[in-house]
């Protein structure tokens, strides 16, 4: 692989946080992730502006979890649980996810919305 280095601007050095071939392949494996209940869950998100991680990072998050052979995953702070998506995904059927949110409405709408 080149060597990256981030592009100076002057005297300033713009920094780009992620390579951007690594970048390129996190984004190929995108095309594989367009489950029913993911889109769900985003659409959710855009209309009532509620903070998620996007596509890319939650293949991140996956990929990981499964770095490391991941079975059981807590995660604080769930939301209504976009970011579990990812990490059940990583542990398998065998797995554990435990979610937490102080907010017992985003539990409520983890129910609406998958059921």
């Amino acid at each position: 692989m080149d060597d990256f280095q981030s592009p100076v601007i002057g005297d300033v050095i713009e920094l780009i946080p992620v390579n951007p071939a690594i970048e390129g392949y996190m984004r190929s494996l995108l095309v594989r992730t367009d489950h029913a209940i993911l889109v769900k869950m985003e659409e959710f998100a855009r209309l009532r502006n509620f903070p998620i991680v996007n596509r890319l990072v939650g293949v991140f998050l996956e990929t990981q979890a499964r770095m490391i052979n991941a079975k059981r995953v807590f995660e604080f702070g769930s939301g209504y649980g976009y970011s579990a998506y990812w990490f059940a995904r990583a542990v398998g059927a065998d797995g554990y996810v435990i979610c937490s949110d102080a907010d017992a409405t985003n539990m409520a709408t983890y129910r609406i919305l998958c059921g």
